[in-house]
């Protein structure tokens, strides 16, 4: 009689420390998930980029957008972080079979978002930006969108071209 009642502790108490066990494993593992998921910085980036002519002179308008879709605040470092303009490597003939256009490396930067110092969760914030191009003879462009953030960042891109 008396070692059947211990035996019946033991097995509750073993059933007991199982449940436990499984919902500290399941709640271990759902606050794990969505830390890891939903909580990192979390951007999303957007440009688009075209060709503008005025009184015979080519403008590069771009339109920058940067949407916070985490649900943390990723603050913006305004070092690294900016609109980047490169050229078409031209080649002295053109291609007699498709080939992939080669960049320069980037022949302007320019500062964007920078009264900025984060991105809320669920905001957007967005900038224009017009840049006069050079006369000459390149006639392709590409434009990025570079937002760093601590150790991480964010590109867009874009390419225009003008006759």
């Amino acid at each position: 009689m008396w070692t059947s009642d211990i035996s019946h502790w033991v097995e509750t108490a073993k059933n007991v420390c199982e449940i436990l066990a499984i919902l500290g494993g399941a709640a271990w593992t759902y606050l794990n998930y969505f830390r890891g998921r939903i909580y990192k910085p979390r951007l999303e980036c957007s440009i688009e980029a075209s060709i503008e002519k005025h009184s015979g002179h080519s403008f590069l308008k771009a339109a920058v957008k940067v949407r916070n879709i985490g649900l943390s605040k990723v603050p913006i470092q305004q070092k690294g972080t900016g609109l980047l303009i490169y050229s078409a490597k031209m080649q002295d003939q053109p291609p007699s079979f498709p080939s992939e256009v080669l960049w320069d490396e980037p022949v302007a930067a320019f500062d964007v978002f920078s009264g900025k110092n984060g991105v809320e969760p669920s905001e957007a914030i967005s900038e224009s930006v017009m840049i006069a191009l050079p006369q000459g003879v390149v006639f392709t462009h590409k434009v990025t969108l570079k937002v760093v953030s601590g150790e991480i960042w964010w590109t867009a891109e874009s390419i225009v071209s003008h006759n």
